[in-house]
């Protein structure tokens, strides 16, 4: 069975007064997970900013994978967030949240 600490989604929205730093701002959020093994990051095409997707596995203690999506439009910063055990949830759930999220022009 599936346990709800095996699967999390987290989405966040700032506005800032500044700016937005998506590459610093970004790999400083997805660093936090302390993943062992990283992927390369890519854009992620949206329309009226940017986009950047990040996956990493043996994270916090080696049993989690985490896959993200940070995106900057004008003064917005968002994050959309999947953190998920490696052996409980397959990949394609998780990043049924991340293909979800529509990021709408400003």
């Amino acid at each position: 069975g599936q346990e709800a600490a095996d699967l999390i989604f987290v989405v966040g929205a700032q506005q800032n007064s500044e700016t937005v730093h998506l590459d610093a701002g970004a790999r400083a959020s997805f660093k936090a997970f302390r993943c062992k093994v990283m992927q390369p990051e890519s854009e992620v095409p949206i329309d009226g900013g940017r986009g950047l997707e990040f996956k990493g596995s043996e994270c916090f203690d080696g049993s989690m994978r985490a896959e993200a999506r940070y995106y900057e439009i004008g003064k917005w910063f968002y994050q959309v967030i999947a953190l998920f055990h490696k052996d409980t949830v397959t990949e394609a759930t998780a990043r049924r949240c991340l293909l979800s999220f529509k990021a709408l022009p400003r």
